[in-house]
């Protein structure tokens, strides 16, 4: 109805003037620059219970180590490379907000949140406990209310109203890459009869200025990390998954 829609529509704008005055700084890097149509794409895997054994006694999730593992990687690989390290990136992070009540309903209850990553902190208990600190604020916050709204506009809002939102939201300077986890199965599925191994998620890269996604999934006891970048500016990819592997060793021993 035209009275639902225009309300729907003044919350949704509400809602994103609330996201862009309570977001994190995004600062530049060598991610958010123009890209090309072509990809690169490579793979790591880990044990999910290595994940949940580098939680601590902190209250951590495994998401927020995933994070804290994200942002230890990203510190090796941009160190790796030479470049000028930024004190922190932001990670889009789509989070589900899900209340216990509501764990027998059908449909989504997902809403995304603004990590600030930091990658100044060297030492690895440190960096959980930021990341960790911040994912608990940010899921009680007015941003997370705000991307929930605009989540949910996507069914009802008109073509151009969406667009303006859609467009806004994936400017590079609102966040520098994303990182999506998805929790799978926890069972082996099979087809005819095969048992399948692994799962690697492809999370599609923004057109406009960003070089690199992350995606996770975990499945049967495991964990996969699918990373996408864009073929000329992430040629070396393959040192990023790589260095994924080194800063859960070093988030595990710390």
């Amino acid at each position: 109805m035209t009275r639902d829609t225009a309300t729907s529509v003044m919350r949704t704008t509400e809602g994103f003037a609330e996201l862009a005055a309570t977001r994190p700084e995004c600062p530049p890097s060598s991610f958010n620059v123009e890209i090309g149509s072509a990809r690169r794409v490579s793979f790591a895997r880990v044990e999910l219970q290595a994940l949940k054994d580098a939680r601590g006694d902190g209250g951590a999730t495994v998401n927020d180590v995933i994070l804290s593992v994200v942002a230890g990687a990203l510190r090796r690989f941009l160190a790796g490379r030479g470049e000028e390290r930024p004190d922190h990136l932001v990670a889009l992070v789509p989070v589900s907000i899900r209340r216990p009540d509501e764990q027998a309903e059908l449909g989504n209850r997902i809403s995304t949140i603004l990590v600030r990553l930091p990658l100044a902190d060297q030492d690895p208990t440190e960096r959980l406990d930021a990341i960790r600190a911040e994912t608990a604020r940010l899921k009680e916050s007015e941003q997370a209310r705000a991307a929930s709204l605009i989540t949910t506009a996507t069914g009802w809002t008109p073509p151009t109203i969406n667009r303006l939102i859609s467009g806004a939201m994936a400017r590079p300077r609102v966040f520098n890459l994303v990182i999506s986890n998805v929790p799978g199965p926890q069972m082996p599925f099979y087809l005819l009869g095969k048992r399948l191994q692994e799962v690697y998620p492809f999370v599609p890269l923004s057109p406009q200025g960003h070089a690199l996604s992350i995606g996770v999934v975990s499945y049967d006891g495991g964990v996969f990390f699918g990373l996408v970048g864009d073929r000329t500016v992430l040629a070396d990819i393959d040192e990023l998954a790589e260095a994924l592997g080194e800063a859960l060793s070093e988030q595990a021993g710390a």
